[in-house]
């Protein structure tokens, strides 16, 4: 009995652990991405006062793509709009142009989870975070509506990181608004060296 009792404390220790690493690892992703986000809006995206505060869900394939299973053709409901797919050709090219290496870029694809959203907390001085319930609907049916209600045109919309697994590396993607017919999409590459970040690699996906 006391044998399977030790045994019970050791593993309960393990599963202790495990969530105190995942937990402390999460965290350090989290302040991470803000102090990057907010390098960013400091010396990149100087004329942006709006951030929407929820981060775009990332995916590794496009669901809108038909699928074939025993012969029979599977359609899967289209994408929601704006959606970020981050494929394994974007990783090879990453490879390819040195970027990453082949470990890095093999757990970033693997470590893609469409569920990881979470909210914003960048604490610089002249920008200000607002919900998608807030900023959403005027957003995209009215560009003249945002100026009136939040008294400029300029906003961000940005993705969930992906780190690598020492955390030296890190992806995500912005969306510039800048008023009717005005904008642009980006995916930026980081690299942490004397921990300090720089980016590496500038991607445009989309002007307007």
């Amino acid at each position: 009995m006391k044998k399977i009792a030790l045994l019970i404390i050791i593993i309960g220790f393990c599963f202790t652990s495990c969530d105190f690493q995942t937990k402390d690892t999460s965290d350090i992703q989290r302040k991470e991405f803000n102090k990057v986000v907010e390098m960013l809006l400091r010396f990149k995206f100087e004329d942006v006062v709006i951030v929407r505060t929820e981060t775009h869900p990332i995916f590794s394939t496009n669901p809108s793509i038909p699928i074939t299973i025993s012969d029979t053709v599977v359609l899967i409901p289209p994408p929601p709009p704006g959606m970020i797919i981050y494929s394994k050709e974007f990783f090879n090219s990453l490879v390819n142009d040195n970027k990453l290496n082949s470990s890095d870029a093999v757990f970033m694809a693997s470590h893609i989870d469409s569920t990881n959203v979470f909210d914003l907390e960048i604490t610089t001085e002249y920008n200000r975070l607002v919900s998608k319930n807030n900023l959403g609907n005027i957003v995209y049916n009215d560009s003249i509506a945002i100026a009136d209600n939040f008294d400029t045109s300029n906003y961000l919309e940005i993705s969930s990181p992906l780190f690598n697994n020492d955390l030296s590396k890190l992806i995500f993607s912005v969306d510039y608004y800048c008023g009717a017919l005005c904008g642009q999409g980006y995916i930026f590459v980081f690299s942490k060296l004397n921990d300090n970040w720089r980016i590496v690699k500038t991607i445009y996906t989309w002007q307007s």
